[in-house]
């Protein structure tokens, strides 16, 4: 849905609002299968294939309005009903070996493999009825006529994606409390076909290395650091209908990693910085596309982390990520719904006077994310904000027997209204609190 107005103001939606007419619908079928094989060869010496298909289909009929509209008004918005029918089909095949080495007298470890991925996408698309104006805002019982889609315009896409990538790495035990962790792998992606009338064909490839150090402060704490390169080949097309490049980058860490003499609590502390160019960031809406640019982005922060037993049938999990800044090579902030500060605690509890049953909750925070949307008519910056927000789920289950466990959920206990990301010009809110229950059975 449209967030603002023409003058910058947020529009105050229903959690419940929702731009679809009754006739829209959106049905998706998602299915996998897999088979896995293993092998050891003995003298510590292993090997894993996997072979994953997935078909995904889908068939729906949607309505979206697009524009910006007035706030006194309410008029600004247009229509872009479509129908369409997309499948993807891939086929991810994995085959890893590991296995144990001797070398200037200790032993080693070491990894190698190969990983493949082919995925077909075809999908057919129809549009009627586009660019109808809408009434204003305040009055639109968000009804519109289903077009006669099938004389609309047909527009389709049909092309498959490639993607190889062939690892190895070593870790090597130069010393009892003294690791080094080195390795390397290569990546090929390739694509042929076309996307709404557009070439979607590149040819990517990199060698991106790895290194990690690790050493044993005692039998309890460790300190390690790390150095990855980043290649990730990507098929969104800017303004020009062009390729992005591939995201490429470095990724630097430190930290600590511990665990409690009993070895029922383990924490981490980390530092990390990251050189990502290239990153996909949504830029506008263009010819039935959405259109990207690409996004140098510089940003440090620290994780925490601590999770464990910390009394007799108590488990918990914290986590806190805080960045320090993400920004552009020129130093300009950037990725701004990216939040600066998050915080996740969760905590189950099995109750000792009732055998079997768990109850506990977890709590998710992040401070406040924004997004730059564009001018007013008086050259005033438009930002799409959400304010900090925390959620607040609970849950319990009962062990009936070793077979069957029935449990509760309930999402979002407090109501709480938030929109679920700012990366996009629209938007949709999170869903409202919501109560399930569920049977699990085991054999």
């Amino acid at each position: 849905m449209s967030l603002y107005y023409t003058d910058g103001s947020a529009i105050d939606y229903d959690v419940s609002d929702s731009y679809a007419p009754d006739w829209a619908y959106w049905n998706t079928t998602d299915q996998t299968s897999f088979a896995e094989l293993n092998h050891d060869w003995g003298g510590g010496w292993k090997t894993k294939g996997t072979l994953t298909y997935r078909k995904i289909t889908q068939d729906a009929e949607q309505f979206l309005a697009y524009g910006v509209p007035d706030r006194t008004t309410g008029l600004g918005l247009s229509t872009y009903p479509t129908k369409y029918d997309r499948y993807e089909k891939q086929w991810i095949g994995d085959i890893s070996t590991t296995g144990k080495y001797t070398l200037g007298g200790r032993q080693h470890d070491v990894m190698f493999g190969v990983n493949a991925n082919r995925s077909k996408n075809y999908m057919t698309s129809l549009e009627a009825d586009v660019g109808v104006p809408l009434p204003s805002l305040s009055v639109w019982d968000r009804q519109f006529p289903r077009p006669d889609f099938a004389n609309g315009t047909e527009t389709f896409s049909d092309f498959t994606v490639r993607k190889t990538t062939a690892f190895a790495a070593t870790r090597l035990n130069l010393h009892d409390d003294f690791k080094v962790i080195a390795g390397l792998n290569y990546t090929r992606a390739t694509s042929t076909g076309e996307h709404y009338g557009e070439p979607r064909e590149y040819k990517r490839n990199k060698l991106s290395p790895y290194l990690g150090l690790i050493y044993d402060l005692n039998d309890n704490y460790s300190v390690y650091a790390s150095y990855t390169g980043i290649f990730n080949p990507q098929s969104q097309v800017d303004i020009n209908g062009q390729i992005l490049p591939a995201i490429e980058g470095k990724n630097y860490e430190i930290g600590l990693k511990g665990e409690s003499t009993d070895g029922k609590i383990n924490g981490s502390i980390a530092l990390f910085r990251a050189e990502q160019d290239n990153t996909a960031e949504y830029d506008t809406f263009l010819d039935g596309l959405s259109r990207y640019k690409a996004v140098n982005s510089r940003s440090a922060g620290f994780e925490l982390a601590l999770q464990g037993e910390v009394m007799p049938g108590l488990q918990v999990s914290a986590g806190y990520t805080h960045f320090f800044s993400i920004k552009d090579e020129d130093g300009k902030a950037v990725r701004e719904f990216v939040p600066k500060n998050s915080f996740t605690v969760a905590a189950s509890y099995a109750v000792p006077a009732v055998q079997g049953l768990k109850v506990g909750g977890a709590v998710r925070w992040q401070s406040e994310t924004r997004r730059l949307q564009g001018q007013t008519a008086a050259g005033d910056d438009i930002y799409l904000k959400q304010k900090s927000y925390a959620v607040t789920d609970l849950m319990a289950s009962y062990e009936v027997n070793k077979n069957v466990t029935v449990g509760v959920n309930v999402k979002n206990v407090f109501d709480k209204k938030y929109l679920t990301s700012t990366q996009w010009e629209q938007g949709f809110y999170a869903p409202s609190r919501s109560v399930g229950m569920n049977v699990q059975l085991k054999y």
